[in-house]
């Protein structure tokens, strides 16, 4: 039984013959829907890393902040993280939370947190 699985195996690989137009309409859809999954895999990334760098530099922004932030203060944070990630529908949020450290208890504590939301205009 086993060698003649072997040979039928081995016929099939050995064989050549087929027919190219059968063989471009099955692969044309697998190639398509490979295009268009790298497509979406690497907007999400790309979109991640421009979020990833406005968070870096709204904070970069924020912790050189010497004077108390108001809420103006926010409201341009949140146009300006709008602007950095390219988002045109209007309805980024940000939150921003001080964090302080108790050195004798060995604990952080949040100091305080605003979040703005909603449209910008």
């Amino acid at each position: 039984m086993m060698p003649h699985i072997k040979n039928i195996l081995r016929r099939f690989r050995d064989e050549d013959r087929g027919s190219i137009a059968v063989e471009t309409i099955l692969i044309i859809p697998i190639i398509f829907w490979i295009y268009l999954t790298m497509f979406a895999i690497f907007d999400a990334y790309r979109q991640h890393s421009l979020n990833q760098k406005a968070a870096y530099t709204i904070g970069d922004i924020i912790s050189r902040e010497t004077t108390p932030i108001d809420s103006a203060y926010l409201n341009g944070s949140r146009e300006l993280l709008a602007y950095l990630t390219a988002n045109r529908k209007n309805d980024v949020a940000i939150r921003v939370t001080s964090v302080k450290y108790d050195a004798n208890k060995k604990q952080y504590k949040r100091d305080w947190s605003r979040k703005k939301a909603g449209s910008l205009r």
